[in-house]
């Protein structure tokens, strides 16, 4: 095990050393952190507590609200983030109350809906005018309804909203005909960006040789996943200092940046 530094402190990862005099700023696109235990199949009891995560190199993180559809999958059915001065809260499309919300989660086949259903208009019309993300997962989920896991199902979405941001959670899921398809949809749409939780490390490779790092966000998918694997899967791939620092801090903060100025409870220091 090496360590990377960062502001002075040593970070334990796995066996790569980034060559770079410091580590750049880490801005998590993908959290679940609720401050609470809670039940989830498969894995027991989990920990999602701030004073915990952000024991990690994470500077800033996103925290999506989760929901399951059984209660034999997880309980409670649904956790939304709790506050924090260095979490931006998504909203669940759907549930949210906000007019003017920082970000959306939408999760198709948990939701039971299409990316494209028009009932979902509105929303995209609200999240294009905000300015603000729209985090989505496509791919295979094993409690989620299938039929609606593909992600080309977004390409006639940002045709009708051509402003709308849209972030795949876990690169479209990165396997087979799901990272086919999400590779096609970000052929047709510039504002389709790639997160990289789960995803295995070829994907990312090759989402960055295809479309650039700019096109890029790191993502850990905590407490599901630990910031040191994702971040020491990212570290590993041999990327250039400026691709790092647009995967790990830079393009978050940019997507992000216009419509945290909207909250006085949080503001992304200028780089």
């Amino acid at each position: 095990m090496v360590c990377i530094p960062f502001d002075g402190v040593s970070i334990p990862t796995k066996g790569y050393l980034l060559e770079v005099p410091s580590m750049p700023d880490i801005f998590d696109f993908h959290t679940h952190v609720y401050d609470r235990d809670f039940w989830f199949r498969g894995k027991g009891v989990l920990r999602a507590y701030a004073k915990d995560y952000f024991k990690s190199p994470v500077r800033l993180a996103v925290s999506l609200p989760l929901l399951a559809r059984f209660e034999s999958w997880m309980k409670p059915r649904e956790l939304r983030p709790s506050s924090s001065s260095r979490l931006i809260l998504f909203d669940l499309v759907g549930s949210f109350s906000s007019i003017s919300p920082l970000g959306l989660k939408l999760h198709p086949p948990l939701q039971d809906v299409s990316a494209c259903d028009p009932g979902l208009d509105e929303t995209y019309g609200l999240a294009e005018r905000e300015g603000c993300p729209v985090v989505v997962h496509f791919g295979y989920c094993s409690a989620g309804n299938l039929r609606f896991a593909d992600p080309l199902s977004i390409i006639e979405v940002v045709d009708k909203f051509p402003g709308l941001t849209v972030v795949m959670a876990h690169m479209g899921t990165g396997r087979g005909n799901y990272w086919e398809n999400a590779k096609r949809v970000a052929r047709c749409c510039d504002g389709v960006y790639f997160e990289t939780s789960w995803a295995p490390p070829g994907v990312v490779r090759e989402a960055v040789e295809l479309f650039g790092a700019e096109r890029v966000v790191f993502g850990s998918d905590y407490p599901f996943r630990s910031v040191e694997e994702e971040l020491d899967k990212v570290l590993s791939l041999g990327f250039s200092d400026e691709e790092l620092y647009r995967i790990l801090w830079r393009n978050a903060d940019e997507l992000l940046r216009g419509v945290i100025k909207r909250s006085s409870s949080l503001m992304v220091r200028e780089k």
